[in-house]
Formats: C-alpha cells, sequence, structure tokens
C-alpha cells in the first residue's frame, strides 16, 4: 500500500517536472510569434528566370510567424495554366458540339411524333365521323321501321 503511494507520488513529481521542463523557456526567455529584421538585407540572383521582388522587408520589419514573401518574380508567364486552360476550352467545345447533335437528333423525333400524332388525329376524326354516319344511318333505318 505505502509503495503503491510513494509510485503515485513519483508520478505525479514527474509529470509536474516534465510540465516545468517544457514551460521553462517560456517563462525564461523573450519568445515571440512574430519575427524581427534587424540586419541589412542583400538581394541575390536567383538561379532561375526571374528576378529578386523589390518589395523585400526594411530593417526593423515585423513579419507574422508564417507568412509568405515573395522572393523572386518571374519574367516569363506561366504556360502550364494556359495548356490547361486551352484543353479544358477543347472540352468543353466538344461537349457543345455533342449537345448540339442531340438536339438536332431530339428534334427531329420531336418533328417526327407530331406528325405521327397530327395523323393519328386525323384518322380518329376520320372514324369517329364513319361511325356516327353509321350510327345515324341506323337510327334513321329505326325510325323508318
Amino acid at each position: 500500500m505505502l509503495a503503491r503511494r510513494f509510485g503515485r507520488i513519483l508520478l505525479g513529481a514527474g509529470l509536474l517536472g516534465a510540465a516545468a521542463y517544457a514551460f521553462a523557456p517560456h517563462l525564461t526567455n523573450r519568445i515571440s510569434t512574430a519575427a524581427v529584421v534587424n540586419s541589412e538585407l542583400i538581394r541575390i540572383v536567383a538561379p532561375i528566370d526571374g528576378l529578386a521582388d523589390q518589395g523585400l522587408p526594411a530593417p526593423g520589419t515585423v513579419l507574422a510567424a508564417g507568412q509568405v514573401r515573395p522572393l523572386v518574380r518571374r519574367l516569363v508567364a506561366e504556360e502550364r495554366e494556359l495548356h490547361r486552360l486551352a484543353h479544358d476550352l477543347a472540352l468543353v467545345r466538344a461537349q457543345i458540339a455533342e449537345a448540339r447533335r442531340g438536339l438536332d437528333l431530339l428534334d427531329g423525333h420531336d418533328a417526327a411524333l407530331a406528325a405521327r400524332a397530327a395523323a393519328h388525329a386525323r384518322s380518329v376524326r376520320e372514324r369517329l365521323a364513319a361511325e356516327l354516319a353509321e350510327a345515324r344511318a341506323e337510327h334513321a333505318g329505326a325510325e323508318a321501321a
């Protein structure tokens, strides 16, 4: 029982010591999330096509942690995006052409169905007119008899 209690106390003291060790630099030193440029900056020539950016930070400029600064400006426009957009344009044009072909096909089917519907309506009218004439003739014959 005593050994178990001593073990828990030792574990707690160890955890407190680890926490103190982890936070000691924050308590003893001035730590900031921003950087300050305190020296002269030298413009360098990039080993790629481009120029060193003119907007480099001046001495004393405060930079936030994780802030990205462009250092090299390209002289030639990036053509990869242009090629991707040209490919996308070709795909969209092909889709438009396919959609137009589909619309033309649907228009042809629509015209054929309209012609069939008109022929059907005409034949139904003729059949009903014939049945009506036949019914009137039967009625007239029945009245005459």
